[in-house]
């Protein structure tokens, strides 16, 4: 029987363990020439020795075959409740620990190199083929996770510290993630996805990303690993974006009719903060219109987003007012990943009260520089018109 804590995690009613014994010399070694376990999650046969150390010591080697379906839920409290592995397949270790209770993480040593067929995330994204090279020294354990992506190489290196109170998952600094990834709906609907609403709710995506780490650690045993603490970095100079559902009726709103966009930005990073994921703005841009995105994911999936636009005629028939200058308006995107939410009629109410404030804040800063040679304010004018009149608009 296996615990964690008080609780039960994995019991075995029939294990199975036969092994040989051979002393040496005075008593001060025991040979081992032949063990043999077999448990439900795995099996491991191999050869060692009780070395006559205080306090003594073992040490095993030889080749043992996990069944990784059944042993992932004995990883849960180092790899959490959200990554699920699948294989059987034979793997060399070494192994040396000393003979003495309480047993302390930082005196076990291991080596071995596991092999799965497929590592599953949370959200659908998995890798194939992959390989699991793993070292236990000093009380922190090492592993380097290699696998195909849809054909492309991923490799990462998370690392625990096993002498903590509470073991802790941490990636390297600017660990690189992937390169030159294609975009594939399990990687935007899932991970993406997780990281921006551009992703998957908001637009259609082509083309290839890098996703850089630049940090993150983790805390498995943490309502199953949910909430890391991270700041990566996503590449967008080989991204397309055609947006849909609610970001299509804003730009429709606005007027702006183009179908794909591209990204001034050559990437944007994301912070994740107790559950919160925000990302630096980003612009679309289509010919000569922009259009800026920001804002946040909450810990239950909800979204708090903008959509930063230029009043053009369409929107500025709507306000009833003239406007002559560089204006912007913001559209808020609330609901969630799964079901993105605009109110339309809201935001047409809130045009007059935003093109007002915008003009507020802009003669507040011009009294404000005394010093400064005087700002032309020639174009950045707003008024109230009987009727809707033709607008002067220049589009960023």
């Amino acid at each position: 029987t296996v615990l964690h804590g008080k609780k039960i995690v994995f019991t075995d009613p029939r294990p199975m363990v036969a092994l040989s014994l051979q002393r040496e010399g005075r008593g001060e070694m025991v040979k081992i020439p032949s063990i043999y376990l077999r448990t439900t999650p795995l099996r491991f046969e191999g050869a060692g020795l009780v070395a006559g150390t205080t306090p003594p010591s073992l040490e095993l080697q030889g080749v043992f075959m996990p069944d990784m379906n059944t042993l992932t839920p004995l990883l849960v409290p180092l790899i959490g409740r959200n990554v699920s592995l699948v294989g059987t397949r034979p793997a060399p270790f070494l192994l040396s620990l000393p003979l003495t209770l309480p047993l302390k993480s930082s005196q076990v040593m291991l080596s071995t190199e596991l092999s799965a067929d497929s590592l599953r995330l949370r959200g659908g994204l998995g890798l194939r083929q992959v390989s699991l090279p793993i070292d236990l020294n000093r009380g922190t354990l090492r592993v380097r996770i290699d696998g195909q992506l849809d054909g492309r190489q991923v490799s990462v290196e998370p690392s625990w510290d096993l002498v903590a109170d509470r073991p802790t998952i941490s990636l390297p600094a600017a660990s690189q993630i992937f390169k030159d990834q294609p975009l594939r709906p399990s990687l935007t609907g899932g991970l993406l996805s997780d990281m921006h609403p551009l992703f998957h709710a908001l637009a259609d995506s082509q083309g290839a990303i890098d996703l850089r780490a630049d940090s993150f650690t983790m805390d498995p045993a943490e309502t199953g690993g949910s909430l890391p603490s991270f700041t990566v970095a996503a590449s967008l100079d080989r991204i397309r974006f055609k947006p849909k559902g609610v970001l299509r009726e804003i730009l429709d709103l606005a007027g702006l009719d183009q179908e794909w966009f591209r990204c001034r930005e050559k990437e944007m990073v994301c912070e994740g903060r107790n559950g919160r994921v925000e990302c630096t703005r980003i612009h679309l841009v289509a010919g000569d219109v922009m259009v800026g995105i920001d804002g946040t994911i909450l810990p239950d999936g909800g979204l708090r987003y903008r959509v930063h636009l230029p009043v053009g005629e369409k929107l500025a028939a709507a306000t009833q007012l003239v406007v002559q200058t560089k204006a912007t308006v913001a559209a808020e995107i609330g609901g969630t990943r799964e079901a993105p939410v605009f109110d339309g009629q809201a935001f047409l109410s809130s045009l007059s009260g935003q093109l007002r404030r915008e003009i507020e804040v802009r003669e507040d800063k011009e009294a404000g520089s005394a010093a400064s040679p005087p700002a032309d304010t020639s174009s950045a004018d707003v008024s109230p018109a009987a009727e809707p009149t033709p607008v002067e608009s220049r589009q960023p």
